[in-house]
């Protein structure tokens, strides 16, 4: 099976630790602790470019995919969706930020600076993509924002995982068409409501931290930072006309569309 995996992945398994056997990866490790930043690193740079803005369209479609299916009661998957729009705007945030992780039998983190070398990421909270990403966020940004204030008792990143994890592995069977407690509020809206009411996710931060209304607002206010961070470290986000007319087949509300790209996409 072929596909294309991130810029980076293939930046580290070609230039850096060159590796011929990828079901044998980690042997390669020993070539992966030896590297440094160059000083020069304008290739090593385009690929964190490329990759922050890889990981900020799949948040985008994950995000208009998620608003689409509570429009027509597939709440389920639009949680999952919504919870995958974070965990990709926030890998695109580390990328922009000049942070990448790698993985192989363990997991590494690299700080694109001169002479930075590859860090080790251990204990149990950085076993996978999804906990290491999370973790490291919450360790190195512990005064952002979106962790200002808790949902539940609990940060909202870790709020937004368990809403995940309740949907795909402890409930018995998807409640579809019934909403989940945490969207009963959003399952009310009509389509033009529904638009009001991002309008004010964008404009409020109540609703971030609100457990009636944070499985959408969170993510919507989420990329929307991710977006203002990649124009400033001026990251180039052109899609090409193919993707952007994609964008705007997944939901027919045109309304909604529009707002979501204008805040998050142009």
């Amino acid at each position: 099976m072929r596909f294309d995996r991130s810029s980076f992945f293939k930046y580290v398994v070609e230039q850096i630790i060159n590796c011929n056997d990828l079901y044998n990866i980690s042997n390669y490790d020993t070539n992966l602790l030896k590297y440094k930043v160059p000083i020069e690193h304008k290739e090593l740079s385009e690929v964190f470019k490329h990759d922050a803005t890889s990981y900020h369209h799949k948040s985008i479609i994950s995000l208009l995919e998620a608003i689409d299916g509570i429009m027509q009661k597939k709440f389920s998957w639009a949680t999952i969706k919504l919870y995958y729009s974070v965990f990709y705007s926030l890998r695109s945030l580390f990328y922009a930020r000049g942070f990448a992780f790698y993985r192989s039998k363990s997991m590494y983190i690299l700080e694109l600076k001169p002479g930075n070398s590859f860090e080790k990421l251990r204990g149990k909270g950085y076993a996978n993509d999804h906990e290491a990403t999370i973790n490291m966020f919450t360790q190195k940004y512990k005064d952002d924002f979106i962790l200002s204030n808790t949902i539940d008792g609990i940060n909202s990143l870790e709020w937004l995982k368990k809403r995940r994890e309740q949907i795909n592995y402890l409930q018995l069977k998807f409640l579809d068409p019934n909403p989940p407690y945490f969207m009963k509020e959003l399952a009310k809206l009509s389509p033009s409501d529904l638009y009001h009411m991002i309008q004010e996710f964008y404009k409020e931060d109540v609703y971030i931290f609100d457990k009636d209304h944070a499985i959408l607002a969170l993510p919507i206010r989420q990329i929307s930072r991710t977006f203002s961070e990649l124009k400033v470290a001026r990251i180039e986000m052109d899609y090409g006309k193919e993707i952007v007319d994609h964008l705007s087949r997944i939901l027919s509300d045109d309304a909604i569309i529009s707002l979501i790209k204008q805040k998050s996409l142009q």
